[in-house]
């Protein structure tokens, strides 16, 4: 069991294929591009650590997401290796339901998924209401509240750990729903042919593209690089498997979306992310 403070919210299996021979990434977050290792990048402290009342560190959900890796970095290895030959793998049943739960969680794990989606908003508001009618309800039905407890409960002090808890709740959850959406999908496997070109990663890395963009409809494309060269997206029916070969405009969507909903993007070369800056004239 892993007892490691610091948490990867992109797996560092997918980093590498995105970083140079020696393992390096081009980074942006504010201020300038900078160079630093795949075990530096894209990773918080104790970022899916719930703490309990009594202080106690349950890493469960950290350890739970590294298993889903380790399951996944075989199929996602051989994934590229057949892509970048320019054949479209025929994985079996078991092996689509190992991505899609790798597909699925990924989604999640951005430190601030859950106010992009604007869950957070009102947290605070709501947090309170929930206590108030909480001890209504007590008093109701003469439940005895251990007062001290209660204290801890409506001290804003208390707040951020009560949301960090919230947040690693709802990342442990799986939603049956969409696993049964992404399963009743296919895969299509994009390829970048042209040499220069590479996809980048960010922190939201997840491209949705079509009219509708619900994953229910067949047409919608939700692609995820999983290397410099190759991107994964749900597609068609669900035995459907289809190499697509990702032409230069489809390469500079994918990665200019990426840029702008990410706050943190990164690329074996420098020149891709300086593309994708705004240009400012001299």
């Amino acid at each position: 069991m892993s007892e490691s403070k610091r948490h990867h919210f992109i797996p560092k299996f997918i980093l590498k294929n995105f970083a140079d021979e020696s393992n390096l990434l081009w980074v942006k977050r504010e201020g300038e591009p900078f160079q630093t290792g795949i075990v530096n990048a894209f990773v918080e402290s104790e970022l899916n650590t719930f703490t309990d009342k009594k202080g106690n560190k349950d890493k469960a959900l950290e350890v739970n997401y590294s298993q889903i890796e380790s399951d996944a970095k075989p199929l996602v290895e051989r994934i590229i290796e057949f892509s970048e030959k320019k054949i479209c793998l025929p994985i079996s049943e078991n092996d689509k339901y190992t991505w899609n739960v790798f597909f699925y969680h990924q989604y999640g794990r951005a430190p601030d998924i859950f106010r992009k989606l604007g869950i957070e908003a009102d947290f605070e508001d709501v947090w309170q209401q929930a206590t108030q009618k909480f001890e209504e309800y007590a008093k109701a039905n003469n439940i005895q509240i251990d007062a001290e407890e209660l204290k801890n409960v409506k001290d804003p002090a208390n707040f951020d750990k009560f949301k960090q808890n919230t947040r690693v709740t709802a990342r442990k959850n799986h939603d049956p729903e969409i696993l049964a959406t992404l399963n009743r999908r296919g895969l299509a496997y994009g390829v970048v042919t042209k040499e220069s070109d590479e996809l980048i990663i960010g922190d939201h890395p997840f491209v949705r593209l079509g009219q509708t963009g619900n994953l229910e409809d067949p047409t919608t494309e939700f692609w995820l690089p999983i290397s410099s060269k190759v991107a994964v997206s749900p597609y068609g029916q669900a035995l459907d498997r289809k190499l697509i070969e990702l032409t230069s405009s489809q390469v500079h969507l994918i990665n200019s979306t990426i840029f702008e909903q990410s706050n943190i993007i990164a690329s074996k070369q420098r020149s891709i992310i300086d593309g994708l800056l705004p240009q400012t004239s001299s």
